[in-house]
């Protein structure tokens, strides 16, 4: 959707001219590709393989979000306590993940292809963020490479992408 592309690379601020090196093209160098550019910085992926994606693109259970908007739309209320025991890292994932994907997913325009599933080891809890078609990993990931390849190409002050 070039509405998409046309958000991340139009904002301008007292960052535009810096540029930032991201070293990876995996869905979490995409992703902070994208908040960079929303926050008006210029942008360099350098990913060592020929394709952007990285392994998330392989996803195929897809992300646990306890109380994510898709869990409450459902009226599922899940504070994600059987998570944060797991440690601090557990807890800063369930404190600020869900709201991350949320972000992520409205960013790229995926929001209509995704469903609330029930897996393994999550209590009994619908959390985990699949969609309806393909796997998670490569519609979010693709959707991804897609915006940001947008940006890329109308840009190329804005967003350069080197890789093998």
């Amino acid at each position: 959707n070039s509405g998409h592309s046309a958000a991340l690379s139009s904002r301008s601020d007292a960052m535009a001219a810096d540029r930032v090196i991201v070293v990876g093209g995996g869905l979490a160098g995409l992703s902070a590709t994208c908040e960079l550019l929303e926050r008006g910085c210029n942008v360099t992926i350098i990913e060592k393989e020929s394709n952007l994606g990285g392994n998330s693109s392989k996803a195929t259970t897809g992300i646990a979000a306890p109380g994510s908007a898709i869990q409450k739309a459902n009226g599922i209320t899940d504070t994600g306590s059987d998570l944060v025991v797991e440690g601090p890292a557990a807890e800063a994932l369930v404190k600020s993940g869900p709201q991350d994907m949320e972000w992520l997913t409205k960013t790229l325009g995926v929001n209509s292809e995704l469903v609330l599933r029930l897996t393994p080891g999550h209590s009994g809890t619908p959390r985990t963020i699949g969609t309806k078609t393909h796997f998670p990993g490569a519609v979010i990931t693709y959707a991804a490479i897609h915006v940001l390849g947008q940006v890329a190409q109308g840009k190329p002050d804005r967003l350069q992408i080197i890789s093998s």
